[in-house]
């Protein structure tokens, strides 16, 4: 439900970025989204704390030198699978 969320949000923001403005974001609602539901979405993309975290998560993912590609599975758990349990190695 999570990565389904995040996927929706996602998009929504996509949708959101295509506009110059909030104003005119606001005159082209995301699909099958009515004009009240869209609006507080607009008003969270837009919000100073939103593009303050926004601009620190980009930020951060800027300075990654490896490019993190297997999902929520981290670093350490994909090692522990790789991992060959008759050898330990």
């Amino acid at each position: 439900m999570n990565t389904a969320y995040r996927t929706h949000k996602n998009r929504m923001f996509q949708h959101y970025s295509v506009f110059n403005s909030k104003e005119e974001a606001l005159e082209h609602p995301y699909p099958d989204m009515n004009k009240e539901e869209w609006t507080r979405v607009c008003d969270l993309f837009s919000s100073e704390e939103f593009q303050r975290r926004s601009a620190i998560n980009k930020e951060n993912r800027a300075k990654l030198k490896i490019v993190h590609t297997s999902g929520a599975r981290s670093f350490q758990r994909a090692r522990a699978l790789l991992k060959n349990p008759e050898t330990d190695d």
